[in-house]
């Protein structure tokens, strides 16, 4: 109907007195009526020769429909509705933790993703001899894209301003090599950094003829978070002209279902007294609560439902958790006095300070009483001195009490102060391994990251490979307990032969005992020890001023205990030249006062009768009890040292000897780490590290293979199993390994099992066994069969062949 018949009034009398009842102004349409035969109501329209009132009196009255009344209304949108593609996952990234940048050129990459077809990114034809041309976009989280629309803008009107052939490439993130982004300057590197692939079709690969302007790209569901884009003139004619631009004005990312993977950053976290002061506490646990969340179709309605299940019944769906901590802050304020309302003059720290306190002065002054008032010229505190100890927060006159003895103060200071900046947090570890729930499924873990510290910070990833499930965090909690020790530096050495043939209780000191963890044989046992240094605890709470009694040290690998040494060492500390917050303790004079070692029981016993408790544990780690504590007492040049001796071998390369110390009989029962980064325990060794490198071998990442040459799966219980063992060295997570034999031409005959009854192999040591029966099941016939030994690494596969003889 016509705009203006809004209000229907209905048909009869009491719609046409309604209607006449109006003022003339508000009266809207009479809609005429003709009944035809058949019954239908048609309405009559105007014309030329009749207007529709005269058609409707001109006819006979049982032919006349009734009239309709309509009342005039201001015409009004009641509603609009609008059916979108989605989210959009190229709209401003920067938003959510993305960014955008062109290695030269004239144009802001920017505005192509700000929402607005007015504003552009104005591309010139790329060209790889100059830099320019080329625009890279972070998506700031891993998104499940399956369709890209380009929109370039017209250029005037005219018909430029397209690519002139779009060249444009994605990425998920996967590494092709190492990447240091701190800003947005460093793009660049993502292009030989990543690994990207094309999505642009053939029919769009050339668009000098056709110039289309609007166009999408459809793909398979991918995932993506990076994209690159170049306007590429196939022919080579323009490349590099600033002439031929290509009018970006929107890139626009559409899919469905969750992001792929997201980090999340908590501020830093800073730990203070009830004064707000910075203090350091030591950070045993860090536990946690979080749930999978599934997307799901009502079948019903065909609503998007999401429903809540528990996170270990999806393990698809990863919750990532990890710490880094730091005991420094850098300050770079810019300080002012204010003279009156807001005439603000720069001036020094020292006096901005002075004005500080001239405030808190005044401040302090308000709340005392008459009699706590200072006078000026008077004793007021009797020790014989006027006016020595004004309110400053100090002891000036060294009576042991402050502010109780100065002048009267009169009136507030003339001036105030200001400071313009905000607190930095720097001196940051290096991110922890990830935190997985601890042995029967409880998100709890030890904190690696050093500490006692100051600050901490928590980041999490959230990832799935499943578009329609993600993970939500529901809390996360980090423990706090005072300092069994203010400082705990590890350093690990290895014992060498003349050290091993010295007697465990021979207290000498002897350097030449001890060699750098470096170069070792992975494929021989090795005597290490572990030097833990610790000063005394945390002298303001009672709760631990026994200091600690336990020590921890968890092995890569399985790790047999051959004694332990105490003793002291003196300690220095020097401050950095370029870093005057960093200081470092050094270790000066290393002294051993007792050792305990096994007795003909086997029982560690020091020459006084006291006995070393061994905790039960797992084999790649040694727990030791101690009947006293090792660490009270201590003053701040003096430091408790304990060297604890172990045999263990290791197979990857920069793996860490972690270690923890405990008191038990502490509330809390938790561990501190040992900060063993960067750090001197004794003198006696300098590694400053608590981690091993390995010798180069010559060949694959698979050593020290052993397997009979002869074996005869004859059913006689004789050498009925062929047992494979070697050696897997240096990889840094399980790999899929495979031991399979063939005959001469190749062809696949069997495969060995694994007696582990895993499908991957981690650094170590593995064995396999094959009896003889070929992939029928049948018994292979006697001959010689190629061993191939094949274990799947990054960069190329590595293997190994033998012979073997199969015999009846």
């Amino acid at each position: 109907s016509d705009l203006w018949r809004d209000t229907f009034l209905g048909a009869g009398e009491e719609a046409r007195l309604a209607y006449e009842a109006m003022p003339e102004v508000q009266r809207g349409a009479l809609v005429y009526q003709r009944q035809t035969a058949g019954g239908l109501l048609v309405e009559l329209q105007d014309d030329q020769q009749q207007t529709a009132s005269e058609k409707y009196h001109s006819l006979p009255e049982t032919k006349r429909g009734p009239i309709l009344y309509y009342a005039k209304e201001v015409p009004r949108l009641s509603e609009v509705q609008v059916w979108a593609r989605g989210d959009n996952y190229g709209f401003q990234p920067e938003k959510r933790g993305g960014a955008s940048y062109e290695n030269g050129g004239l144009g802001n990459p920017s505005l192509a993703t700000d929402g607005l077809y007015d504003s552009e990114w104005q591309a010139n034809t790329w060209s790889p001899v100059y830099l320019k041309g080329t625009a890279w976009y972070d998506l700031g989280a891993v998104f499940w894209v399956d369709n890209l629309s380009v929109v370039n803008k017209r250029i005037n009107q005219s018909h430029l301003g397209a690519f002139l052939g779009p060249g444009i490439l994605v990425s998920d993130g996967t590494l092709l090599k190492p990447l240091s982004m701190e800003d947005s300057d460093d793009f660049p590197q993502l292009e030989d950094g990543l690994k990207w692939e094309n999505i642009i079709s053939e029919e769009h690969i050339d668009n000098h003829t056709p110039v289309v302007r609007i166009f999408q790209e459809h793909f398979k569901r991918r995932k993506m978070r990076f994209l690159q884009v170049r306007d590429i003139d196939i022919t080579g004619q323009r490349s590099g002209r600033y002439g031929a631009l290509a009018t970006l004005a929107e890139i626009q990312l559409y899919g469905e279902g969750y992001p792929v993977s997201v980090w999340a950053y908590s501020p830093p976290l800073s730990l203070t007294d009830s004064r707000g002061n910075f203090i350091r506490k030591t950070l045993p646990r860090i536990a946690w609560e979080g749930d999978a969340v599934i997307r799901d179709i009502d079948p019903v309605t065909g609503q998007m439902l999401e429903r809540i299940e528990p996170l270990d019944l999806h393990p698809d769906v990863l919750l990532q958790i990890q710490t880094r901590t730091s005991d420094k802050t850098d300050t770079n304020f810019t300080y002012f006095e204010v003279v009156g309302d807001d005439d603000r003059q720069e001036v020094t720290k020292e006096r901005y300070e002075e004005i500080e306190l001239d405030w808190y002065a005044w401040d302090v002054w308000q709340t005392l009483s008459a009699s706590e008032k200072h006078a000026s010229r008077t004793d007021d505190d009797g020790d014989g001195q006027e006016d020595e100890d004004p309110i400053d927060k100090r002891d000036n006159d060294g009576d042991g009490l402050i502010d109780e003895d100065g002048k009267k103060l009169r009136r507030p200071p003339r001036t105030n102060f200001a400071k313009d900046g905000e607190l930095a947090f720097v001196g940051w570890s290096e991110w922890s391994e990830s935190y997985l729930p601890s042995d029967g499924g409880v998100n709890e873990a030890t904190i690696t990251s050093p500490n006692p510290r100051k600050f901490v910070q928590v980041r999490l990833n959230i990832s799935s490979e499943d578009p329609f499930k993600t993970a939500r965090i529901r809390n996360l909690r980090i423990e706090l307990a005072p300092p069994l020790a203010l400082e705990l530096a590890g350093e690990l050495a290895r014992v060498n032969d003349a050290g091993v043939t010295r007697n465990l209780t021979n207290l000498e000191i002897l350097p030449a005992d001890y060699d750098l963890p470096r170069d070792l044989n992975p494929l021989e046992a090795q005597r290490f020890s572990y030097f833990i240094r610790a000063a005394a605890p945390d002298p303001t709470d009672a709760t631990v001023r026994d200091g600690f009694n336990e020590v921890l040290i968890v092995s890569p690998r399985a790790a047999q205990l051959v004694g332990v040494r105490l003793g002291h060492v003196e300690v220095t500390s020097t401050t950095s030249l370029l870093d005057p917050d960093q200081v470092r303790t050094t270790a000066i004079t290393t002294r051993f006062d007792r050792a305990f070692a096994p007795d003909d029981d086997g029982v560690l016993r020091s020459e006084d009768g006291a006995v070393l408790t061994q905790v039960a544990t797992a084999a790649d780690s040694i727990w030791v009890k101690f009947p006293f504590s090792l660490n009270a007492g201590m003053s701040d040049g003096t430091h408790a040292l304990i060297e604890v001796q172990f045999e263990s071998q290791s197979f990857r390369e920069g793996v860490e000897f972690e270690s923890f110390v405990r008191s038990t009989d502490s509330q809390e029962g938790v561990f501190q780490r040992v900060d063993a980064e960067a750090k001197d325990a004794t003198e006696l060794v300098d590694s400053s590290t608590a981690r091993v490198s390995l010798m180069a071998l010559q060949g694959s990442l698979i050593q020290d293979v052993g397997l009979a040459a002869v074996f005869t799966p004859n059913g006689d219980g004789v050498n009925d199993e062929l047992e494979v063992n070697f050696a897997l060295l240096k990889v840094l997570e399980e790999r899929p390994l495979e031991v399979t034999f063939h005959d001469l031409s190749g062809r696949l005959m069997g495969k060995g099992r694994s007696t582990s009854g895993t499908v991957g192999g981690k650094v170590g040591k593995q064995a396999f066994t094959w009896d003889g029966r070929g992939l029928n099941g049948q018994l292979v016939p006697p001959g010689i069969y190629i061993c191939q030994i094949k274990v799947e690494a990054d960069d190329q596969d590595s293997q190994l062949v033998r012979l073997v003889h199969v015999a009846y």
